[in-house]
């Protein structure tokens, strides 16, 4: 493999949305193990485990110990809110203090989950073009 291009990748992604919850809701999640994520109606049909929690907090503090240092662009909407652009940042934080030459471009961009705008179109034509 030459090159990932990663879009709204979904780096601990339960982790980092629990850290937009409340201490109480947190709480009452844990301690009842399963929990709608808001009171939209479809989501209080279907609740989460709070293993899920634990698994992606699991996953991520073993997420660095086998990076292979492939050229890696990850893209990610500044107003996504189905994957907070703030887990690639961290992601890319993390990466770079712990391999300060990884081949690593994060580009947050306007834009929300779906980076379905022409503009978007167009920056991942030029991506995955250029390795061609």
């Amino acid at each position: 493999m030459e090159e990932l291009i990663l879009i709204a990748p979904a780096f601990n992604m339960m982790g980092e949305r629990a850290n937009t919850i409340s201490k109480e809701r947190l709480h009452d999640w844990h301690t009842a193990g399963w929990m709608s994520w808001d009171e939209e109606p479809l989501h209080r049909d279907w609740p989460l485990s709070w293993k899920w929690i634990e698994e992606s907090e699991q996953y991520w503090a073993k997420t660095f110990d086998v990076a292979r240092h492939v050229k890696t662009t990850i893209l990610h909407g500044l107003q996504d809110a189905v994957i907070l652009p703030e887990g690639s940042r961290r992601f890319a934080d993390e990466l770079l203090r712990r391999y300060p030459i990884f081949p690593l471009d994060l580009r947050l961009i306007s834009g929300d989950h779906r980076l379905s705008s022409p503009e978007h179109l167009e920056l991942f034509r030029k991506l995955v073009m250029r390795g061609m």
